[in-house]
């Protein structure tokens, strides 16, 4: 399980770098700065669906019970399964651009998923829908919500 840790905290670190390498890109700073515009909205869905595929395609086999690293998967076998950070790239994408982002990137990455198939792929794209309904649901409540908790109560 220990090994597990490791292999995955490799691929989120590969994950950072890559986010920190964007965010020193002028063109994506200014993006960044835009991202109520629906054009920003695309560029930011472009941009986490390529991590989402990333991590899919990344990911640590585990069959039966032993974990397989250091190959790019595009199949499974149908008794194996997957350990990604596919999760990860959803909460990212749904924190920085929205809940609308989050909805399309959780979309590609379950797409992605269930084309690699393995034990019981289709559950994967169900988790991503049910990340998405968490995002949306959260997404209509009052915006200031945690501020209203975390202040006193004018009198």
């Amino acid at each position: 399980m220990f090994n597990l840790f490791i292999l995955l905290l490799e691929r989120v670190g590969l994950i950072i770098l890559l986010a920190y390498i964007l965010m020193n890109i002028n063109h994506f700073k200014t993006m960044m700065s835009q991202r109520d515009q629906w054009r920003s909205k695309c560029q930011l869905i472009i941009i986490f669906g390529i991590f989402a595929m990333i991590s899919n395609f990344t990911g640590v086999e585990i069959e039966q019970v032993h974990i397989v690293s250091g190959n790019i998967y595009y199949h499974l076998n149908s008794d194996d399964s997957m350990a990604n950070t596919r999760v990860l790239t959803i909460g990212v994408s749904g924190l920085i651009g929205g809940p609308w982002v989050a909805i399309i990137i959780g979309i590609i990455s379950g797409l992605c998923r269930l084309f690699i198939g393995g034990a019981d792929a289709y559950t994967y794209l169900i988790s991503s829908k049910s990340l998405l309904l968490f995002l949306v649901t959260s997404d209509t409540k009052p915006s200031n919500k945690i501020r209203i908790l975390l202040l006193p109560k004018e009198q």
